[in-house]
């Protein structure tokens, strides 16, 4: 038996990126995904509090200023987190750049992880299992 990995795994862990006038590098790479994973959990434990009912019902229970000031520490949090991981990601200062061109948008570049994401989980490719399932495809459309 034979096995050819150059046949059967192919791995393009690497990115040029245009970043809205700006050029970014970025190796798709464990580092790459252990930032990311660090900045989901980081947001997730800002957020945990709000799991539990009671501590939503208190909430929910003070003046509405002391709601719009917890509101507006949450979001700020979040953005920080955000901002730090693009800057920790793709260079310092390309989280506020992104940031500015969104308009003020935490959502935006939040958007832009979850896109890299994305690229990041396609960058290792089965090609044996890849052509298997265009075969499969290619029966069942004609049959």
């Amino acid at each position: 038996m034979k096995i050819n990995f150059d046949q059967e795994l192919k791995v393009d862990n690497q990115a040029d990126i245009n970043l809205y006038g700006k050029q970014v590098h970025v190796v798709l790479n464990d580092e790459f995904r252990q930032k990311l994973t660090a900045s989901r959990l980081k947001i997730d434990a800002v957020y945990a509090k709000f799991d539990d009912p009671a501590y939503t019902k208190k909430i929910s229970e003070k003046p509405y200023q002391e709601q719009q000031k917890i509101a507006d520490q949450l979001m700020d949090k979040t953005h920080k987190i955000v901002i730090s991981t693009v800057d920790g990601l793709l260079g310092q200062g390309i989280g506020e750049y992104l940031y500015k061109h969104f308009n003020g948008s935490t959502e935006a570049v939040s958007a832009v992880l979850g896109l890299l994401e994305d690229y990041a989980n396609e960058s290792v490719t089965n090609l044996k299992e890849q052509k298997k399932k265009a075969k499969l495809a290619k029966f069942k459309n004609h049959h």
